[in-house]
């Protein structure tokens, strides 16, 4: 089943959290998200509203995720982190640490899985599973200059991953292909707006598609319209 949100809708919904651990302050907008006891397990899709000039550790999860950059500066590593650079991290891939710059940090991580923290390394590099091979991918499109069409941020690599970027207007159809995506999916609206039956999701919507479920018929509601398709493994993911 499809799952979305917009941040109004998080917003109104009262699912605004403050944190303030060691360094790391901030804002995490929940968009939607599964128990982690669920018996059955589903996606996770938030916002990071990182205070400036704080630091989050280097870390891993127990679940595969993206992230997106949509507002401010920081660094991730030796990345520069700006709107809209793309990350990828396989289950247990360490990354870091994120430092945001003097205006603040926001960012979305999606799962299709939700995942229950963080394991601050090197502190909790026992519960790495031994042998587990660990990927890392990143990738930066700016959505407001690129010509309409589909634009490829990150490829399909060996594993199935892909990043991509559809900047569409009012007419043109979300050119996806076929009619299943084949592996979860999440779709972000970076810019403009898109229309999903009687919905209007504005800018930083958020959907969550099923492997097995059907492309979602979206359409561009006003110029300039951008969408991110992020696309997991093709396998079935479970709790770690």
């Amino acid at each position: 089943m499809i799952t979305f949100s917009t941040l109004a809708a998080a917003v109104a919904a009262g699912r605004v959290e403050r944190f303030d651990i060691p360094a790391f302050t901030g804002y995490v907008d929940r968009l939607f998200q599964t128990p982690p006891n669920h018996p059955t397990p589903g996606p996770q899709a938030y916002r990071i509203r990182q205070d400036p000039g704080t630091v989050v550790p280097v870390h891993f999860h127990l679940e595969d995720e993206w992230q997106v950059v949509t507002r401010g500066s920081g660094t991730m590593g030796r990345h520069a982190m700006q709107p809209f650079l793309i990350h990828y991290a396989s289950r247990e891939a360490g990354y870091g640490p994120i430092t945001s710059g003097d205006g603040g940090l926001d960012y979305m991580t999606l799962r299709p899985v939700t995942d229950p923290g963080m394991w601050v390394l090197p502190e909790h590099r026992g519960k790495m599973q031994p042998g587990l091979r660990k990927r890392q991918s990143t990738g930066y499109c700016d959505p407001q200059v690129l010509p309409p069409g589909m634009h490829d941020i990150l490829a399909t690599d060996e594993n199935g991953i892909l990043a991509r970027c559809y900047r569409l207007e009012p007419g043109m159809p979300f050119p996806a292909g076929g009619d299943r995506f084949g592996a979860d999916c999440f779709l972000v609206v970076a810019t403009g707006s898109f229309v999903l039956g009687q919905d209007a999701l504005p800018p930083l919507s958020c959907l969550f598609v099923p492997a097995n479920d059907p492309v979602p018929d979206l359409r561009p509601a006003e110029p300039g319209s951008a969408l991110l398709l992020l696309r997991f493994e093709p396998r079935v993911h479970a709790p770690a």
